[in-house]
């Protein structure tokens, strides 16, 4: 969630948080419809309390985070930050489940 640009001139960080604070208002209705059954959020040590709106709604009971270290070698398109988190998140939910992976700053998660 740090670093860069994206649309519109913002940060990264900052398009990031409102672009993932909306992905999760989505994956919420489905979790109340049944779709899912939960939400797991894997990121690094601190991020969470450098975004006070998302700090609420883990403490609101809205998703389950997992943090850990960021990894301390940097590769092509972070494939080793993103293979860190999601194999940290794989660790808290059933073998069983099914799993759907996402960025909060790549796309949007609507009709569309």
């Amino acid at each position: 969630m740090a670093g860069g640009k994206s649309e519109g001139g913002r940060g990264q960080g900052e398009g990031a948080i409102y672009g993932l604070l909306a992905k999760l208002d989505t994956l919420a209705v489905w979790r109340d419809q049944g779709i899912i059954t939960d939400i797991v959020l894997s990121t690094w040590h601190g991020e969470i309390d450098r975004y006070p709106a998302l700090r609420d709604r883990l403490d609101a009971g809205e998703f389950v985070l997992i943090e850990s270290a960021p990894p301390l070698v940097k590769a092509f398109g972070h494939t080793l930050h993103q293979s860190k988190a999601l194999h940290y998140a794989l660790q808290v939910i059933p073998v069983d489940a099914m799993v759907l992976k996402m960025r909060a700053d790549l796309g949007a998660l609507d009709d569309n």
